[in-house]
C-alpha cells in the first residue's frame, strides 16, 4: 500500500551518525566499524541482504560496496532476467520471492555462485515495488527472516532533480504504478488530494512521497 504520511523533518546523516555514536558509547557498546578485522565479534550481515531502496537512492553504489567486499552482488537484472519480474511471478505463484533468480555464474570463476545482495528490485512493467505492492514484504518475512534488509535513502530534493532527469520514469509511477494515489485503483485520499493540489512539476508530491 501506499506509505502513509510520516515526519518528513529527519536529521541529516552527520547528525544520525553523531546520535548514533553518543548512544553506543553511553551504553558502553562497540562500535562495529571499529572493531579489530578478524574479531569473531565483529558485525556480519546475514544473508541474503536486501536492498529496497527506490532507484536512484544508491542502488549501483550499494552493488559495487558489496562486489568490493567478496560477496556476489547484483543490480537490476541477474542472468535469469529482472529481479523484480521473478519476484512477483513468484509472489503470484506462493514461492520464495527469490526463487529461481537466486544464483549468478560468476564471469570470472564460471561457477555458480548463490545470490549475496541484491538492489533495484522494482518494476514499472509491469509495476511491482516489494515494498509497496500488497504482499511483498510479508514473502520476504516469511521466506527469509534471517535477512539483512536495507533501506539507503538520499536528500530527497537531490532525489527528486536525480529522478526527473532520468527517462519517464516518474510518469510510469503516475500512470502506471498508480503512485498518484491510485495503487491498484485504490484511492488512498491524502496521496490523491495531495497529488490533486500539487504544481504541474509534482515536485513537492514527489519529495513526499520520497520522505514517506
Amino acid at each position: 500500500s501506499l506509505p502513509t504520511r510520516g515526519h518528513f523533518d529527519l536529521p541529516s546523516a552527520d547528525e544520525f551518525m553523531k546520535s548514533y555514536i553518543a548512544e553506543k558509547t553511553r551504553l558502553g557498546k562497540d562500535i562495529p566499524w571499529e572493531m579489530p578485522l578478524g574479531d569473531e565479534q565483529a558485525v556480519k550481515l546475514p544473508l541474503p541482504i536486501i536492498g529496497l531502496n527506490f532507484p536512484k537512492s544508491a542502488t549501483l553504489t550499494l552493488k559495487e560496496f558489496f562486489s568490493c567486499g567478496g560477496l556476489t552482488a547484483i543490480h537490476t537484472s541477474a542472468q535469469q532476467g529482472r529481479i523484480a519480474i521473478c519476484m512477483r511471478e513468484n509472489l503470484l505463484a506462493g514461492n520464495a520471492p527469490l526463487h529461481g533468480c537466486n544464483y549468478h555464474k560468476s564471469k570470472k570463476t564460471r561457477k555458480i555462485e548463490s545470490i549475496d545482495f541484491i538492489s533495484d528490485i522494482g518494476t514499472q512493467f509491469p509495476c511491482f515495488y516489494s515494498s509497496l505492492h500488497e504482499g511483498g514484504l510479508e514473502a520476504i518475512a516469511e521466506h527469509y527472516p534471517h535477512a539483512t534488509i536495507m533501506l539507503v535513502t538520499r536528500n530527497a530534493k537531490s532525489w527528486h532533480r536525480s529522478m526527473s532527469g532520468w527517462g519517464s520514469i516518474l510518469k510510469h509511477w503516475q500512470t502506471r504504478c498508480g503512485f498518484d494515489g491510485n495503487l491498484n485503483h485504490t484511492k488512498s485520499d491524502y496521496w490523491h488530494q495531495r497529488w490533486i493540489n500539487s504544481p504541474r512539476k509534482k515536485e513537492d508530491y514527489w519529495i513526499d512521497f520520497y520522505n514517506a
